[in-house]
């Protein structure tokens, strides 16, 4: 697989290249997996484009944006928050069922 091709982010499943298909143009490499980023609708610039940053401003705040392409980026972006919010709810649940097994323990 060349370096152009498209990628599977495994972590959060969406394709590499779902902002880069018309609506980003790609720059210069800045870290691994991080490009430039223009806007393709308002040219807004990022020197570090990273993947949540471009899809928020796509689904948010570019106002040159297409609206089914807004809506679109929208429900990743509802997607990705709820998918932290789950995360953060069983973090905290370890969190509160670690305290609660320490509250009776006595110092050595």
């Amino acid at each position: 697989m060349t370096s152009s091709e498209p990628s599977e982010n495994p972590r959060k499943g969406h394709r590499f290249t779902e902002m880069w298909n018309g609506h980003m143009i790609k720059g210069v490499q800045r870290t691994r997996g991080h490009y430039a980023a223009t806007c393709s609708y308002c040219n807004f610039y990022w020197k570090d484009g990273k993947p949540h940053v471009l899809r928020e401003h796509l689904a948010n705040h570019c106002r040159k944006c297409p609206q089914e392409v807004s809506l679109q980026f929208a429900k990743i972006v509802g997607n990705e928050i709820a998918e932290n919010e789950e995360d953060d709810e069983s973090d905290s649940e370890l969190t509160t069922k670690k305290q609660r097994l320490n509250d009776g323990q006595t110092s050595i």
